[in-house]
Protein backbone atom coordinates (compact mmCIF):
# COMPACT_ATOMS: atom_id res chain seq x y z
CA UNK A 1 0.00 0.00 0.00
CA UNK A 2 3.03 2.46 0.61
CA UNK A 3 5.70 3.25 -1.48
CA UNK A 4 9.70 2.53 0.33
CA UNK A 5 12.18 3.70 -1.49
CA UNK A 6 14.57 4.59 0.75
CA UNK A 7 17.97 2.55 1.12
CA UNK A 8 19.59 1.08 3.95
CA UNK A 9 22.83 -1.08 5.06
CA UNK A 10 21.60 -4.37 5.92
CA UNK A 11 22.22 -6.00 9.61
CA UNK A 12 21.30 -9.88 9.63
CA UNK A 13 20.38 -8.98 13.18
CA UNK A 14 17.42 -6.90 12.26
CA UNK A 15 15.46 -9.57 10.97
CA UNK A 16 14.41 -12.04 13.62
CA UNK A 17 11.17 -12.95 11.66
CA UNK A 18 13.63 -15.03 10.06
CA UNK A 19 14.44 -17.02 13.55
CA UNK A 20 12.22 -19.92 12.27
CA UNK A 21 14.83 -20.69 9.52
CA UNK A 22 17.63 -20.31 11.75
CA UNK A 23 18.12 -16.93 13.39
CA UNK A 24 17.96 -16.83 16.99
CA UNK A 25 19.47 -13.76 17.93
CA UNK A 26 17.47 -11.63 20.78
CA UNK A 27 17.50 -7.50 20.38
CA UNK A 28 16.24 -5.06 23.04
CA UNK A 29 12.47 -3.69 23.19
CA UNK A 30 12.05 -0.26 23.71
CA UNK A 31 12.27 1.45 27.52
CA UNK A 32 9.42 3.36 27.11
CA UNK A 33 6.46 0.76 26.37
CA UNK A 34 3.25 2.08 25.78
CA UNK A 35 -0.31 1.20 27.66
CA UNK A 36 -3.67 1.32 26.95
CA UNK A 37 -6.77 2.78 28.89
CA UNK A 38 -10.43 1.60 28.99
CA UNK A 39 -14.18 2.64 28.86
CA UNK A 40 -16.21 3.00 25.87
CA UNK A 41 -17.31 6.64 24.09
CA UNK A 42 -21.09 7.61 25.37
CA UNK A 43 -22.92 10.37 26.70
CA UNK A 44 -21.65 13.65 26.79
CA UNK A 45 -18.09 12.22 26.15
CA UNK A 46 -19.14 10.85 22.53
CA UNK A 47 -20.69 15.25 22.29
CA UNK A 48 -17.13 15.63 21.79
CA UNK A 49 -16.03 13.84 18.91
CA UNK A 50 -16.27 15.24 15.30
CA UNK A 51 -19.34 14.72 13.01
CA UNK A 52 -17.82 11.85 11.29
CA UNK A 53 -17.48 10.07 14.42
CA UNK A 54 -21.73 10.72 15.17
CA UNK A 55 -22.40 6.66 15.27
CA UNK A 56 -20.61 6.42 18.15
CA UNK A 57 -23.04 7.68 20.61
CA UNK A 58 -26.13 6.24 18.80
CA UNK A 59 -26.22 2.78 20.33
CA UNK A 60 -26.17 -0.64 19.19
CA UNK A 61 -27.70 -0.83 16.03
CA UNK A 62 -29.84 -4.62 14.58
CA UNK A 63 -27.30 -6.97 12.55
CA UNK A 64 -28.61 -9.31 9.82
CA UNK A 65 -25.89 -11.95 9.40
CA UNK A 66 -26.88 -14.80 6.40
CA UNK A 67 -26.85 -18.34 6.53
CA UNK A 68 -23.68 -18.28 3.96
CA UNK A 69 -22.05 -15.99 1.77
CA UNK A 70 -18.83 -15.89 -0.51
CA UNK A 71 -15.56 -14.07 0.53
CA UNK A 72 -13.01 -12.32 -1.45
CA UNK A 73 -10.09 -10.79 -0.75
CA UNK A 74 -7.52 -9.51 -2.81
CA UNK A 75 -3.69 -9.74 -2.81
CA UNK A 76 -1.54 -7.12 -2.73
CA UNK A 77 2.25 -6.10 -2.87
CA UNK A 78 2.77 -4.01 -0.15
CA UNK A 79 4.37 -0.90 -1.49
CA UNK A 80 2.66 -0.69 -4.87
CA UNK A 81 -0.35 -0.02 -6.14
CA UNK A 82 -3.58 -2.72 -5.70
CA UNK A 83 -4.19 -2.97 -9.06
CA UNK A 84 -1.47 -5.70 -9.86
CA UNK A 85 0.37 -8.98 -7.64
CA UNK A 86 3.14 -10.41 -8.43
CA UNK A 87 2.33 -13.01 -5.28
CA UNK A 88 0.45 -15.76 -6.70
CA UNK A 89 1.86 -18.36 -5.10
CA UNK A 90 -0.27 -18.40 -1.83
CA UNK A 91 -2.35 -20.55 0.06
CA UNK A 92 -4.67 -19.48 3.01
CA UNK A 93 -6.20 -21.48 6.26
CA UNK A 94 -9.37 -19.73 7.38
CA UNK A 95 -9.05 -19.50 11.32
CA UNK A 96 -11.41 -18.78 14.25
CA UNK A 97 -10.71 -15.72 15.86
CA UNK A 98 -9.19 -17.36 18.81
CA UNK A 99 -7.03 -19.89 17.58
CA UNK A 100 -6.20 -22.07 14.53
CA UNK A 101 -6.27 -25.43 16.27
CA UNK A 102 -9.17 -26.19 14.52
CA UNK A 103 -9.46 -24.54 11.04
CA UNK A 104 -12.39 -23.12 9.55
CA UNK A 105 -11.06 -23.95 6.42
CA UNK A 106 -7.69 -25.14 4.28
CA UNK A 107 -6.01 -25.39 1.51
CA UNK A 108 -7.45 -22.21 0.25
CA UNK A 109 -5.64 -21.61 -3.00
CA UNK A 110 -5.07 -18.15 -4.58
CA UNK A 111 -6.53 -17.59 -8.02
CA UNK A 112 -5.88 -14.13 -10.64
CA UNK A 113 -4.88 -11.95 -7.21
CA UNK A 114 -7.68 -13.41 -4.62
CA UNK A 115 -8.78 -15.42 -2.37
CA UNK A 116 -12.21 -16.79 -2.96
CA UNK A 117 -14.07 -19.10 -0.77
CA UNK A 118 -17.40 -20.04 0.46
CA UNK A 119 -18.00 -19.39 4.07
CA UNK A 120 -20.88 -20.99 6.49
CA UNK A 121 -21.97 -17.89 8.97
CA UNK A 122 -24.92 -20.37 11.18
CA UNK A 123 -23.75 -19.99 14.26
CA UNK A 124 -21.90 -16.69 14.25
CA UNK A 125 -24.98 -14.28 15.45
CA UNK A 126 -22.65 -11.22 15.07
CA UNK A 127 -20.54 -12.02 11.68
CA UNK A 128 -17.79 -13.92 11.18
CA UNK A 129 -14.87 -12.34 12.37
CA UNK A 130 -11.70 -15.00 12.05
CA UNK A 131 -8.68 -14.42 9.95
CA UNK A 132 -6.73 -15.97 7.36
CA UNK A 133 -3.10 -17.39 7.52
CA UNK A 134 -1.86 -17.03 4.52
CA UNK A 135 1.70 -18.77 3.45
CA UNK A 136 3.48 -18.03 0.67
CA UNK A 137 4.69 -20.81 -1.40
CA UNK A 138 6.96 -18.41 -3.53
CA UNK A 139 10.96 -19.23 -2.67
CA UNK A 140 14.02 -18.05 -3.76
CA UNK A 141 17.79 -18.86 -2.82
CA UNK A 142 18.85 -16.25 -0.83
CA UNK A 143 21.23 -15.15 -3.00
CA UNK A 144 18.45 -13.90 -5.80
CA UNK A 145 19.19 -10.55 -6.00
CA UNK A 146 15.50 -9.97 -8.08
CA UNK A 147 13.98 -11.87 -4.93
CA UNK A 148 15.74 -10.18 -2.13
CA UNK A 149 17.28 -6.90 -3.55
CA UNK A 150 20.08 -5.67 -1.30
CA UNK A 151 19.62 -8.74 1.15
CA UNK A 152 21.03 -10.96 -1.67
CA UNK A 153 24.95 -9.68 -0.77
CA UNK A 154 24.90 -12.37 1.93
CA UNK A 155 23.06 -10.96 4.82
CA UNK A 156 19.27 -12.76 4.54
CA UNK A 157 21.35 -15.93 4.03
CA UNK A 158 23.49 -15.54 7.44
CA UNK A 159 20.02 -14.78 9.19
CA UNK A 160 18.79 -17.99 7.53
CA UNK A 161 21.50 -20.01 9.09
CA UNK A 162 22.81 -20.96 5.93
CA UNK A 163 26.11 -22.98 6.55
CA UNK A 164 26.90 -22.75 3.08
CA UNK A 165 25.00 -19.79 1.20
CA UNK A 166 26.12 -21.03 -2.14
CA UNK A 167 24.31 -24.27 -1.53
CA UNK A 168 21.31 -25.13 -3.85
CA UNK A 169 19.14 -25.69 -0.84
CA UNK A 170 19.36 -22.50 0.99
CA UNK A 171 15.94 -20.80 -0.05
CA UNK A 172 13.71 -18.76 2.17
CA UNK A 173 9.99 -17.68 1.24
CA UNK A 174 9.54 -14.12 -0.86
CA UNK A 175 7.15 -12.77 1.57
CA UNK A 176 6.64 -12.63 5.23
CA UNK A 177 3.76 -14.52 6.79
CA UNK A 178 0.62 -12.98 6.92
CA UNK A 179 -2.46 -12.69 8.96
CA UNK A 180 -5.49 -10.97 7.84
CA UNK A 181 -8.54 -10.05 10.30
CA UNK A 182 -11.91 -10.06 8.70
CA UNK A 183 -13.10 -6.97 10.50
CA UNK A 184 -15.33 -5.91 10.13
CA UNK A 185 -16.86 -9.06 10.74
CA UNK A 186 -18.42 -11.08 7.23
CA UNK A 187 -22.08 -10.85 7.67
CA UNK A 188 -23.05 -11.49 3.88
CA UNK A 189 -24.56 -8.06 3.76
CA UNK A 190 -21.29 -6.01 3.88
CA UNK A 191 -20.31 -3.97 1.05
CA UNK A 192 -16.56 -3.61 2.63
CA UNK A 193 -13.69 -4.16 -0.22
CA UNK A 194 -11.14 -6.62 1.29
CA UNK A 195 -7.83 -6.98 0.47
CA UNK A 196 -4.35 -7.92 2.46
CA UNK A 197 -0.98 -6.57 1.55
CA UNK A 198 1.62 -9.12 1.47
CA UNK A 199 5.31 -7.47 2.81
CA UNK A 200 8.51 -8.69 0.99
CA UNK A 201 11.47 -10.16 2.65
CA UNK A 202 13.79 -7.37 1.73
CA UNK A 203 11.33 -4.38 2.54
CA UNK A 204 11.46 -5.64 6.22
CA UNK A 205 14.53 -3.83 7.28
CA UNK A 206 13.38 -0.27 5.47
CA UNK A 207 9.89 -0.43 7.30
CA UNK A 208 12.00 -0.91 10.60
CA UNK A 209 14.05 1.92 9.67
CA UNK A 210 11.49 4.41 9.19
CA UNK A 211 9.81 3.17 12.06
CA UNK A 212 12.28 3.66 14.40
CA UNK A 213 11.78 -0.16 15.86
CA UNK A 214 13.74 -3.22 16.61
CA UNK A 215 12.44 -6.64 17.32
CA UNK A 216 12.82 -9.54 20.14
CA UNK A 217 12.99 -12.31 18.37
CA UNK A 218 9.94 -14.49 18.99
CA UNK A 219 7.57 -11.16 18.47
CA UNK A 220 5.26 -10.28 15.95
CA UNK A 221 7.03 -8.41 13.01
CA UNK A 222 3.78 -6.04 12.14
CA UNK A 223 0.52 -5.21 13.13
CA UNK A 224 -0.95 -2.42 10.16
CA UNK A 225 -4.25 -1.42 11.63
CA UNK A 226 -6.87 1.10 9.26
CA UNK A 227 -9.05 3.01 11.43
CA UNK A 228 -12.24 3.59 9.27
CA UNK A 229 -15.10 6.02 10.84
CA UNK A 230 -18.65 6.48 10.49
CA UNK A 231 -19.00 6.87 6.85
CA UNK A 232 -16.41 4.08 6.01
CA UNK A 233 -13.51 6.53 5.89
CA UNK A 234 -10.09 6.34 6.76
CA UNK A 235 -9.86 8.45 9.66
CA UNK A 236 -7.28 11.52 10.83
CA UNK A 237 -6.43 12.55 13.95
CA UNK A 238 -7.02 9.22 15.87
CA UNK A 239 -4.73 7.68 18.68
CA UNK A 240 -4.21 4.13 19.09
CA UNK A 241 -3.35 1.75 21.87
CA UNK A 242 -2.14 -1.90 22.17
CA UNK A 243 -3.07 -3.66 25.85
CA UNK A 244 0.11 -5.21 25.95
CA UNK A 245 3.60 -3.37 26.84
CA UNK A 246 6.93 -3.29 25.06
CA UNK A 247 5.54 -2.24 21.31
CA UNK A 248 6.70 0.52 19.39
CA UNK A 249 3.96 2.64 17.59
CA UNK A 250 4.33 4.10 14.11
CA UNK A 251 1.56 6.57 12.57
CA UNK A 252 2.07 6.68 8.65
CA UNK A 253 2.89 9.89 6.67
CA UNK A 254 3.67 10.64 3.09
CA UNK A 255 4.11 6.78 2.26
CA UNK A 256 6.27 5.68 5.45
CA UNK A 257 5.73 5.14 9.26
CA UNK A 258 7.18 7.25 11.45
CA UNK A 259 7.14 7.42 15.33
CA UNK A 260 7.06 11.26 15.82
CA UNK A 261 3.66 11.90 14.75
CA UNK A 262 1.29 11.05 17.73
CA UNK A 263 -2.12 10.17 15.62
CA UNK A 264 -3.27 8.95 11.89
CA UNK A 265 -3.41 11.09 9.14
CA UNK A 266 -5.53 11.38 5.96
CA UNK A 267 -4.92 7.36 5.73
CA UNK A 268 -5.88 6.39 9.24
CA UNK A 269 -2.75 3.58 9.50
CA UNK A 270 -0.85 2.65 11.75
CA UNK A 271 1.25 0.25 12.67
CA UNK A 272 2.37 -2.05 16.24
CA UNK A 273 6.28 -3.44 16.13
CA UNK A 274 7.57 -6.10 18.45
CA UNK A 275 3.83 -7.31 19.74
CA UNK A 276 3.91 -10.65 21.45
CA UNK A 277 2.55 -13.55 20.01
CA UNK A 278 -0.79 -13.71 21.70
CA UNK A 279 -4.24 -12.24 21.90
CA UNK A 280 -3.65 -8.58 22.04
CA UNK A 281 -6.48 -5.44 21.98
CA UNK A 282 -6.25 -2.50 20.36
CA UNK A 283 -8.11 0.48 21.24
CA UNK A 284 -8.73 3.85 18.93
CA UNK A 285 -9.89 6.91 20.76
CA UNK A 286 -10.57 10.47 19.02
CA UNK A 287 -10.34 13.38 21.38
CA UNK A 288 -9.99 10.90 24.25
CA UNK A 289 -13.24 9.36 23.52
CA UNK A 290 -12.87 5.39 22.47
CA UNK A 291 -14.65 5.17 18.94
CA UNK A 292 -13.57 1.24 18.16
CA UNK A 293 -11.84 -1.85 19.71
CA UNK A 294 -10.50 -4.66 17.70
CA UNK A 295 -9.18 -7.78 19.72
CA UNK A 296 -6.90 -9.93 17.50
CA UNK A 297 -4.85 -13.00 17.37
CA UNK A 298 -1.11 -12.55 16.82
CA UNK A 299 1.71 -14.84 15.90
CA UNK A 300 5.45 -15.07 15.85
CA UNK A 301 7.50 -13.65 13.23
CA UNK A 302 4.45 -12.33 10.89
CA UNK A 303 2.97 -9.38 9.57
CA UNK A 304 -0.85 -8.70 10.28
CA UNK A 305 -3.22 -6.72 8.92
CA UNK A 306 -6.95 -5.55 10.95
CA UNK A 307 -9.13 -2.98 10.08
CA UNK A 308 -10.84 -1.02 12.90
CA UNK A 309 -14.41 0.37 12.24
CA UNK A 310 -16.56 2.89 13.92
CA UNK A 311 -18.67 1.42 17.04
CA UNK A 312 -21.70 2.43 18.51
CA UNK A 313 -21.11 3.09 22.58
CA UNK A 314 -23.05 0.00 24.77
Amino acid sequence: MFGIARTVTVLAATLPFLGVLGCGKILGIPSDPHTTGGGAGSGSAAAALPDNWSCVAEGPQALEVADETEVRVRICDYGTTCSTTSATALTATVCNKLDCSVPVLEDVESKDGNFAFDLDLEGYDEGFDGYLRISDNEYAHCQDEEAFGELADGSLCEVAGCPDPDAADCVLPVHIPTLYALTPPVTGYDSIERYVDLIRVESAYTILDYAGATLEDGNVFMLEALVLDCNGQPASGVELSASVDGYYLAYERDGVFINEASTTSSTGVAAFFNLPPRYVVLTAKVNGVTVSTEAVTLEQRTASFVTMHAESAD
